[in-house]
C-alpha cells in the first residue's frame, strides 16, 4: 500500500484512498500475500472488504498466497533455470562422463 497510497501528503493520501474502490471494481481478482500479520493491518482488511463488496462477495475471486511459499517458488524457478542452462551449455560428451562414469 505504500507504493500505491501517498504516505506524507494528506491531500494525495485522501485521493488515493478514495480511488481504491474504483480500482477494485475493475479488478477481476485480488491476490492476497498472506502472513500472520495480514488481519492486523487495517489497510489489508479494508482492501479485502472493499473488493468483496465491489465484486458482490465472490470469494472465488480472492486468491490467497502465503508469503512463506515465496521462498519455495523462487527455489523452484532458480533450480529450473540452472538445470536448463546446464542442459544447454554442457556438451553431450560431458553427460556421459559425469553421469555414466566415463
Amino acid at each position: 500500500d505504500r507504493a500505491c497510497i501517498h504516505q506524507t501528503d494528506p491531500y494525495l493520501k485522501k485521493k488515493g484512498i478514495e480511488g481504491i474502490g474504483a480500482f477494485l471494481v475493475y479488478s477481476n481478482f485480488l491476490y492476497v500475500l498472506w502472513d500472520l500479520n495480514y488481519v492486523k493491518r487495517l489497510w489489508c482488511v479494508f482492501e479485502l472488504a472493499a473488493f468483496l463488496r465491489a465484486r458482490g462477495n465472490l470469494e472465488s475471486h480472492v486468491v490467497i498466497l502465503p508469503v512463506e511459499w515465496g521462498v519455495v517458488w523462487v527455489a523452484l524457478f532458480l533450480g529450473y533455470w540452472v538445470g536448463l542452462c546446464f542442459y544447454l551449455l554442457v556438451p553431450l560428451s560431458w553427460y556421459t562422463f559425469i553421469f555414466v562414469g566415463g
